[in-house]
């Protein structure tokens, strides 16, 4: 049931973004972020970023030819709802995209996941992420990570790409 909450949660999210980001684009014609997506952000970090600082808050970055910085919240150490903003573009042509990734082998040292997704703005599509997370260190807070993720849409892309990951209050042991 709460899967199904999140799922219709993100679409949701991707549909409210996809629309009003496209009206944003035709009203802003500098590469200066619209009020729309200050809004947006501001309304992100005053009131739902907060809320993960005492769960299983993460972010990371991937690097590849659609690199990104992405924000994370675990949820019982198998389900992962992300927010992922690209990187190395002007602000109107930022892509966005919402994953929702679930750890199919939860293992001290690494995860192997899946999920499903969609993006915005450049490459629009359904976004299928699998990859796998791997925490060297004993504290398992850091650690890094590969990922293949076809993104499917108008023009189909399969996109390598491998990072970094921090993971707050995780402690040495899961």
């Amino acid at each position: 049931m709460r899967l199904f909450i999140l799922y219709n949660l993100q679409l949701e999210i991707i549909n409210f973004l996809h629309k009003n980001l496209r009206k944003a684009r035709v009203l802003c014609a500098s590469n200066l972020p619209s009020k729309l997506h200050m809004r947006i952000l501001v309304i992100f970090f005053l009131f739902v970023l907060p809320s993960f600082a005492f769960g299983q808050f993460g972010i990371n970055f991937h690097q590849s030819n659609l690199p990104f910085v992405g924000l994370n919240y675990e949820i019982k150490n198998k389900l992962r709802p992300e927010l992922r903003i690209g990187t190395d573009n002007y602000f109107d042509e930022t892509s966005i995209e919402v994953v929702l990734t679930y750890d199919i082998v939860n293992k001290d040292d690494y995860e192997l996941y899946a999920g499903i997704g969609g993006r915005l703005n450049g490459f629009e599509g359904l976004v299928i992420p699998i990859g796998v997370n791997v925490y060297p260190l004993s504290t398992k807070q850091f650690g890094f990570h590969i990922e293949l993720a076809p993104i499917i849409g108008e023009s189909s892309v399969l996109r390598g790409s491998w990072g970094i990951r921090y993971q707050f209050n995780r402690g040495s042991s899961r």
